[in-house]
């Protein structure tokens, strides 16, 4: 779903209308008209009727949140200048798996669309799923045809080219197999600790560019972590690396 005119591109599908693209833009001039920040946030909020009237054709009241990323943000709130949805999450609070109302799920929309430092795939497994891609690109998928969401997102001047696959299509990528932080895991990094001195540092990191570290010894683990973290022990190149 864009508001990319399909009459204008080529035959390669690449558009060669003259637009913007990102809300940076505000204040250039395109196709002779001035960017204008209300203009801007006009075309915003019909991006977000858009998802919104595809997730309720599509039955979807909650989303979960898949793959995130911080760019910029490393602790605090994680959204304060959002709506009361967002506002008061925390970048901890900001993980794979995390479920968020679709009210929430709208402004993480808002917060990509504009750049403003979280990214995230969000989806309700296997009926529905969205991504904010570049240049304003938006890819939403349903398990129902949805043909009153095209026609009223036709009405509020955004296209729907159907029958497209978003690169963000977490199906098309390989599985990357990862092992559970269990009692053999944790056997593990008391192994490596008993070898570096009593203490091993961990890795946990929970998002794209989000993470923090722990000094783990041995009978310990870490007091908390963050949900479906990946959890990496690492210890000085001299040492003796327990899976060897």
């Amino acid at each position: 779903m864009t508001k990319y005119d399909p009459r204008l591109r080529d035959a390669s599908g690449a558009f060669v209308g003259d637009d913007w693209t990102s809300i940076c833009e505000i204040g250039q001039t395109f196709d002779g008209r001035v960017l204008t920040r209300r203009r801007y946030e006009q075309v915003e909020s019909a991006y977000l009727m858009a998802v919104e009237l595809f997730a309720q054709e599509s039955g979807i009241t909650e989303l979960v949140v898949r793959t995130p990323g911080l760019h910029g943000i490393s602790s605090g709130r994680l959204l304060p200048g959002y709506g009361p949805e967002v506002s008061n999450l925390s970048a901890e609070e900001f993980y794979d798996g995390r479920v968020v109302s679709l009210a929430a799920g709208l402004e993480l929309v808002r917060a990509m669309l504009r750049e403003d430092g979280v990214w995230c795939l969000l989806e309700a497994e296997g009926r529905f799923s969205l991504a904010v891609g570049w240049d304003y690109y938006l890819y939403v998928s349903s398990h129902r045809p949805c043909f009153q969401a095209v026609d009223r997102v036709h009405g509020l001047g955004l296209f729907v080219d159907e029958g497209f696959t978003s690169p963000y299509d977490l199906d098309l990528e390989d599985p990357v197999p990862y092992r559970p932080a269990d009692e053999g895991f944790w056997a593990e990094v008391e192994l490596l600790a008993s070898r570096t001195n009593g203490e091993v540092a961990l890795l946990e990191m929970w998002a794209y560019n989000a993470w923090c570290w722990h000094l783990v010894t041995p009978g310990d683990g870490i007091a908390r972590s963050v949900p479906r973290s990946d959890l990496v022990p690492w210890s000085p190149p001299s040492s003796v690396h327990p899976w060897q």
